[in-house]
C-alpha cells in the first residue's frame, strides 16, 4: 500500500471508530515518512480516543519537532497536558496559538475551560467573552453558554449559573447536561422543587443518566423521605455504580433508616468517629494510622481522606495536608471546608495571598461559613484592614454570637484601632465565661497597660505569674508595667532575669530602650548590637543603636546606623524621622526635607513627625507652609496626647510655642 493510501486509510478508520486500527496504519505511514507533522498529530488524537494520554503527549510533541509552530500540534499538546494533570503548563501552549492566530476562538475556549478547572474563574470569562468577539454567531451557541455556566456554577455563582442554564435549555430543551447542572444548582441553592423538576424531565426523556437519580435522592434525603431516598440513589448505582456520591448516599439513607444491606458495604462511620476523638485528644500518630489503615480499605472514602489532611496538618506537613485538600476541590469543586482547610495550610505557613483566594472561594459557597468569616478576618488584620477585620468577625458573630473565637479577634482588632474600653468589655464577658483564659488576662492587662491605667494591668499579669511564676510574657509585661508606674529598679531585675534565662530579642530591645530613656546610652548600644549580632535584619535594633549614638552626639555613626534600618524597611518610619533629624542637625536641610516630605506621604497622621517637618521648612523660610504644617500637627496633638508620655508632651508643647512665637517673629 502507497503513503498516500495508507494515510486515508487512516484517517478513514479513525472517523468509523477504530483507532487501534488507524494507529497501526498510521505508523505503518510514518517508518517511511518519519518527518510528517500531520501524521504523528493523527496518531495522537487516536491514541487521545483511547485515553491513552501520555502516549498522546508524546505524538503531539513528536509532530512539533517538525514545526514547533503547528497549530494542530499545539492544540493537541495543551489539551493532552490538562488530561493528564498539568493544566499550568498548558495556559502558555495556548497563548502560543493565541499568538500565532489571534483569531482561534477555539484556543480561547480551551483555555477559559482550564482556567475554570485551576479556580481562575474571571480569567476564564474574559478568555469566553474574547472567543465571542470574535465569533459573534457563537454568542447565543449552546456549548459557548455551557461552558460560562459551568464557570459561573464552580465559582459559586449559582444564581447566575442557573440563568445561563435557563438560556441553554429555551434554545434546545434536550440538553440533559444543562438540566442536570441547573437541578444540582437549584439543589443547593434550596429549591428544592425547582430541582426536582429538573431531574424529572432529564428522566422522562433519558432514563439512562445516573446524575437525574443522583440529584431526585439528595432532594428526597433534604426532606428526609430516606426510603425514596435510598430507592434514588440505588437507581443511580445500577447505571454508576462506582459512583462515589451514591455510595455515600446510601448509606446515610440505611444508618437514618436503622438498616444494612447484605449486598453493599456502608461507611464505617463508628470507625471514623473514633479516629476523630483520636485528634481531639491530640493523639496524632495513633490518629494518623487508624486513618491509613481505614483508607487501605476504602481508598474513595471522602470523609476519610479530609480526616487524613486534617491530621497532616495537625503534624504541620503543609505541603502533604494542601495536597490531599485539593484533591478533594478537584472532585468537588464546592466543597467548602476543603477550600477552607487549604486557605489555613497556606496561612498558617506564611502565605496569606494564597491563602485569601482559597477563603474568598469558601465564602462565594458559603458566605455564611463561621470559621471561612473568622479567617477572613485574621488575613484582613494581616494586611491592617482593620475595618474589613471587624466586619468580617461580626458576619460570624450574627451567627453565632458566643463563638469566643471570633470574640477574641474582634477584641483584638478594637486594641489595634485604640478603642480599648470596648475590647476590655469583650475580654471581661470572655474571662466571665472562662475565668482560667490565659491568652484573654493577657490581652486584658494590654489594653489596661495601653490605657495606662497600670495598676489593673498588672493585676492580670500577677495572676498569670502565681500560676506559673516562669510565664516569659506575663513577667515581661509586669516588667514594663513597673517601668510606666515609675518602679524602674524591680522593672530591671526582671528584665535581667529574663534576659539570663533566655537571650530573647524583644527583652534585649526593651532593655536598650530603657537604657535610651535612662540616658546609659553605651548600656542601650550593648543591648541592641546583641540583637543584630543574633539578627542582622533587626530594623529596630538598627535604629535604638542610632538613637543612642546621636544622643552621644555621635550623629554621622547615627547616620549609618539608621541607614542600616532602613536598607531592610525603607518605609521604617520611625527610622526615616531619626535620620531627618539627623541630616537637619549636620544642617543638611534639603536632605532633611526631602526625608520629611516622604514621611508626611508615609504618615501624614502622625503630630511628632509634622512638627519636625515644620520646624524644617521654617529653618529654609519657607513660611507659609511652614504654619500650615503646624496647625496640622496642633490639631492632631489634641486627639494624639493620650498616647504620649509625659516626657514627650513637655517636649511637644514647648517646641510648638518656640515655633508659633518664632513664625510670628518673622512675619512681622
Amino acid at each position: 500500500m502507497e503513503s498516500q493510501e495508507l494515510m486515508d486509510t487512516a484517517t478513514k478508520l479513525h472517523k468509523e471508530g477504530k483507532y487501534e486500527e488507524a494507529i497501526e496504519k498510521y505508523n505503518l505511514f510514518l517508518e517511511s515518512n518519519p518527518d510528517s507533522k500531520e501524521a504523528h498529530y493523527n496518531k495522537g488524537v487516536s491514541l487521545d480516543k483511547l485515553n491513552k494520554n501520555s502516549e498522546a503527549l508524546e505524538s503531539f510533541n513528536k509532530s512539533l519537532e517538525y514545526d514547533n509552530n503547528f497549530i494542530q500540534g499545539l492544540m493537541g499538546k495543551a489539551l493532552s497536558l490538562s488530561k493528564t494533570g498539568e493544566k499550568e503548563k498548558s495556559l502558555p501552549i495556548y497563548d502560543q496559538i493565541i499568538s500565532l492566530d489571534e483569531k482561534n476562538s477555539e484556543a480561547y475556549i480551551n483555555k477559559a475551560i482550564t482556567l475554570s478547572e485551576l479556580g481562575k474563574y474571571d480569567e476564564a470569562n474574559e478568555c469566553i467573552d474574547k472567543a465571542i468577539e470574535i465569533d459573534k454567531e457563537k454568542e447565543n451557541d449552546n456549548n459557548y453558554n455551557l461552558i460560562k455556566a459551568n464557570i459561573a456554577q464552580q465559582k459559586g455563582d449559582l444564581e447566575n449559573a442557573v440563568e445561563l442554564y435557563d438560556k441553554i435549555i429555551e434554545n434546545n430543551s434536550d440538553n440533559d447536561q444543562a438540566l442536570i447542572n441547573k437541578g444540582i444548582c437549584l439543589l443547593k441553592l434550596k429549591k428544592l422543587d425547582d430541582a426536582n423538576k429538573c431531574f424529572d424531565s432529564v428522566i422522562s426523556k433519558n432514563g439512562n443518566i445516573p446524575e437525574a437519580y443522583e440529584g431526585k435522592a439528595y432532594i428526597e434525603f433534604e426532606n428526609k423521605n430516606y426510603e425514596e431516598a435510598l430507592k434514588n440513589f440505588e437507581e443511580s448505582l445500577k447505571l454508576n455504580p462506582e459512583g462515589v456520591n451514591s455510595n455515600l448516599g446510601k448509606s446515610k439513607c440505611l444508618k437514618n433508616l436503622g438498616r444494612t444491606d447484605e449486598n453493599f458495604k456502608p461507611m464505617d462511620e463508628s470507625e471514623l468517629n473514633k479516629i476523630d476523638q483520636l485528634i481531639k485528644d491530640e493523639k496524632i500518630d495513633e490518629a494518623e494510622n487508624e486513618i491509613n489503615s481505614f483508607l487501605e480499605k476504602d481508598e474513595n472514602n471522602l470523609d476519610a481522606q479530609f480526616l487524613k489532611g486534617y491530621i497532616l496538618c495537625k503534624k504541620d506537613n503543609a505541603d502533604e495536608a494542601k495536597e490531599v485538600f485539593d484533591k478533594l476541590i478537584e472532585k468537588d469543586k464546592l466543597n467548602y471546608l476543603a477550600l477552607y482547610n487549604c486557605g489555613l495550610v497556606l496561612l498558617n505557613n506564611n502565605k496569606p495571598d494564597e491563602a485569601k483566594e482559597y477563603i474568598e472561594k469558601c465564602l462565594e459557597i458559603q458566605p455564611e461559613f463561621d470559621k471561612g468569616l473568622i479567617c477572613m478576618g485574621n488575613l484582613c488584620v494581616k494586611e491592617k484592614k482593620y475595618d474589613e477585620a471587624l466586619n468580617n468577625y461580626n458576619k460570624s458573630l450574627q451567627n453565632e454570637p458566643k463563638d469566643e473565637n471570633a470574640l477574641f479577634n474582634k477584641a483584638y482588632v478594637l486594641y489595634l484601632k485604640d478603642d480599648c474600653p470596648e475590647a476590655i468589655k469583650i475580654y471581661e464577658e470572655l474571662l466571665n465565661n472562662n475565668p482560667d483564659n490565659e491568652e484573654v488576662k493577657n490581652a486584658l492587662g494590654l489594653c489596661y497597660y495601653k490605657l495606662k491605667d497600670y495598676d489593673k494591668a498588672l493585676s492580670q499579669f500577677e495572676s498569670l505569674i502565681e500560676k506559673d511564676k516562669d510565664n516569659k510574657d506575663a513577667l515581661y509585661n509586669k516588667a514594663v508595667c513597673l517601668y510606666g508606674k515609675n518602679e524602674k529598679t524591680e522593672c530591671h531585675n526582671i528584665l535581667k532575669k529574663l534576659n539570663k534565662k533566655n537571650q530573647n530579642t524583644t527583652i534585649s530591645l526593651s532593655q536598650g530602650l530603657i537604657n535610651l530613656k535612662e540616658q546609659k546610652y553605651d548600656l542601650g548600644i550593648k543591648k541592641f548590637e546583641a540583637v543584630t549580632s543574633r539578627e542582622s535584619d533587626n530594623a529596630q535594633a538598627h535604629h535604638g543603636r542610632g538613637q543612642c549614638l546621636y544622643e552621644k552626639g555621635e550623629i554621622e555613626k547615627a547616620l549609618e546606623s539608621y541607614d542600616d534600618a532602613l536598607n531592610i524597611n525603607p518605609e521604617y518610619a520611625n527610622a526615616l524621622n531619626s535620620k531627618a533629624n539627623a541630616l537637619d542637625k549636620l544642617n543638611k536641610k534639603n536632605e532633611a526635607l526631602e526625608i520629611y516630605e516622604k514621611l508626611n506621604q508615609l504618615k501624614p497622621e502622625n503630630a511628632v513627625y509634622l512638627l519636625n517637618y515644620a520646624v524644617c521648612l521654617y529653618e529654609m523660610e519657607n513660611l507659609e507652609k511652614a504654619e500650615e504644617i503646624l496647625g496640622k500637627a496642633q490639631n492632631l496633638y489634641e486627639t494624639q496626647k493620650k498616647d504620649f508620655d509625659e516626657e514627650t508632651i513637655r517636649m511637644f508643647e514647648k517646641n510648638v510655642n518656640s515655633l508659633k512665637e518664632e513664625i510670628e517673629n518673622k512675619k512681622k
